[in-house]
């Protein structure tokens, strides 16, 4: 049960630290942290909140940092922190610091793919190197450091629209259980990738997805989080929106009740996305123009951007389960498309 898998990755954490020499990897995520946001991610690996740089010998990273960002690390920032036992500490790219690091990746991506009313975060920066203590979080040395891309605010987060939706909520903080979730996707996408069992299309959604979230345009990001959705959707070659909103039900049937974008022309507003996606690959800029109809233009705009966000968010993780339950039907796209053709996709859980 939950309580036993917490116990067992206390045990395994404490377990390496007894030992000599421990390399970390630690992503560290800015903002956003609360300090109860405290929780096991997994066999060695931990999530919680404290301030990461709090040492000033490390005079090469402030530099390479800047001061700004140094100091922003300084703050309280939501660290997870990944353990190995490192045979070879005085090599500063050990093989075990090298897993540590790598490690980190996969974190970060899983971090996109959590149900949130609030983006997780817009900066992040991953660390390697030796460990003093995990609790409470000391660090030895600093050997790697890597800045995440930067993500902007979504749109939508800006609309009065969203934001009035959002308060009137009785629970509109954010969704119960998303740590576990988010310490979930970081599992499922780990085992798939070291059994060499996550399928290509799946994995060119997940970049399709990091690349819409790193854009800050709308004529930009939609496209991407389309290109996101439609590597799991499959729409044969010929057919456009009215397929494209039909597959995307099927695969988010959760938008009906969604407290933003759940409304009875929900079908006409997922043409609307693919139809506008068209135009912005066109040369067209059907966003901007939009948000320059005023407050209700820019509530559109926002609403089909969450709208587009969510489908391709909810497509890639229908992909994972389904291929982590078993399912071979993303192992290419034209098994994909038969599949879709006739009617074999795996049901949604």
């Amino acid at each position: 049960d939950a309580g036993l898998s917490r116990r067992s990755a206390e045990a395994d954490r404490l377990a390496i630290m007894d030992r000599p020499a421990v390399a970390y990897g630690i992503l560290v995520v800015s903002g956003g942290a609360r300090p109860q946001d405290r929780f096991e991610f997994g066999p060695s690996a931990f999530s919680t909140v404290t301030k990461f740089a709090g040492s000033d010998k490390d005079t090469h990273w402030q530099e390479w940092l800047g001061s700004i960002e140094w100091d922003e690390l300084g703050g309280e920032n939501r660290c997870v922190v990944f353990l190995q036992q490192d045979y070879e500490p005085e090599v500063g790219n050990s093989k075990a610091k090298q897993k540590a690091f790598g490690r980190l990746w996969w974190t970060w991506r899983a971090s996109q793919l959590v149900r949130r009313n609030w983006p997780l975060a817009s900066r992040a920066w991953c660390f390697n190197g030796l460990l003093e203590s995990a609790e409470p979080l000391r660090i030895r040395s600093i050997t790697g450091c890597s800045r995440m891309p930067k993500l902007p605010d979504p749109f939508y987060c800006q609309t009065e629209g969203y934001n009035s939706a959002l308060v009137s909520r009785s629970d509109w903080g954010e969704p119960e259980g998303w740590p576990q979730e988010w310490a979930r996707i970081d599992q499922q996408l780990v085992r798939l990738k070291n059994k060499q069992r996550l399928p290509p299309l799946v994995d060119i959604g997940l970049h399709a997805l990091s690349s819409a979230l790193e854009r800050s345009l709308l004529e930009f990001r939609m496209p991407d989080f389309v290109r996101a959705a439609e590597c799991i959707l499959a729409l044969p070659r010929g057919t456009g929106a009215v397929l494209f909103a039909e597959r995307a039900l099927r695969v988010a049937p959760h938008l009906a009740q969604h407290f933003y974008v759940g409304c009875t022309q929900l079908e006409q507003d997922l043409k609307e996305v693919y139809d506008r996606r068209s135009s912005c690959v066109h040369g067209k800029i059907p966003f901007e123009e939009l948000k320059q109809q005023g407050a209700a233009g820019a509530d559109r705009a926002g609403r089909l951007e969450f709208l587009a966000h969510e489908l391709a968010r909810s497509a890639i993780r229908y992909a994972l389960d389904a291929v982590d339950g078993g399912s071979n039907v993303f192992s290419s796209r034209g098994s994909l498309e038969k599949a879709w053709a006739s009617d074999a996709m795996p049901r949604v859980p």
